[in-house]
C-alpha cells in the first residue's frame, strides 16, 4: 500500500487501516477484510503449530496477490 501512497498512520490499528482501505476500494472489501482477519489472527491469536502458520501465510499471500486496487480516490482523500 505504501507504493500507492496509502500508508498506515502512526497509532492506526489494523482494523482502522482496513476500514480506510475499504472506504477507498469498496470492490475489494471482502478481500481486505480477509487479509485483516488473517493478519490479526497471526499476530494476536493463539500460538499455532508451524504447519497451521504456513497454511495461513499461504492464504494471506494469495489474498494479497489477488487484490485489485483501482486508482479511484474517494472524497476522504
Amino acid at each position: 500500500m505504501d507504493k500507492r501512497g496509502i500508508t498506515r498512520g502512526a497509532g492506526e490499528g489494523a482494523k482502522d487501516y482496513s476500514q480506510r482501505l475499504i472506504d477507498r476500494f469498496p470492490s475489494e472489501a471482502n478481500r481486505i477484510s480477509s487479509i485483516t482477519s488473517l493478519y490479526n489472527y497471526l499476530n494476536y491469536g493463539p500460538n499455532i503449530k508451524d504447519q497451521e502458520r504456513k497454511r495461513i501465510l499461504k492464504r494471506l499471500s494469495s489474498e494479497i496477490t489477488g487484490i485489485k486496487l483501482s486508482s479511484r480516490r474517494t472524497k476522504r482523500e
